[in-house]
């Protein structure tokens, strides 16, 4: 009697079903990693800006340069956007403005412009107490909050 080589149909079947679900299981982990390093990338980023806006307010900055008076800075929130600004008040017509798109799954909450005086870093568009800015996503979520010295921190 003669042994036969190769594999049978449920052998093949098997294995393909057991690629399958590991696969699985391998890709939508990945892809939950990916989302949530997305996610702490953004939140990076607007903190990174934040600090950006307000060091430029206390080192007197003023369009690549330093002012011969003070000048605040602030920071402009907007639904798919924000954008760094130098005045009192946010001119979407202002050359000068920096603007960062927002990753289309995140959303943002909180005020619609912070304003940090020149010199003392102070947030003075804040009003007695702190501002949340609170960034979500489907799954994940971040506040940010500031409060009137300037002081920035996160909690996730």
């Amino acid at each position: 009697m003669k042994e036969q080589a190769g594999m049978t149909l449920i052998e093949i079947t098997l294995s393909i079903a057991l690629l399958a679900i590991i696969s699985s299981v391998v890709f939508g982990t990945n892809v939950d990693v990916f989302r949530r390093y997305t996610f702490i990338g953004e939140e990076d980023m607007l903190i990174s800006a934040l600090e950006k806006v307000r060091g430029y307010a206390q080192n007197n900055i003023c369009a690549g340069a330093t002012c011969t008076t003070g000048i605040a800075h602030g920071i402009h929130f907007e639904s798919s956007q924000y954008s760094m600004f130098q005045g009192d008040v946010y001119n979407p017509n202002d050359s000068q403005n920096e603007s960062v798109l927002l990753n289309p799954r995140i959303t943002l909450s909180g005020p619609t412009d912070i304003v940090f005086s020149s010199l003392s870093g102070n947030a003075h568009t804040i009003p007695i107490g702190m501002w949340d800015i609170v960034l979500t996503d489907p799954e994940h979520g971040a506040t940010i909050t500031l409060n009137q010295e300037g002081r920035i921190t996160s909690h996730r």
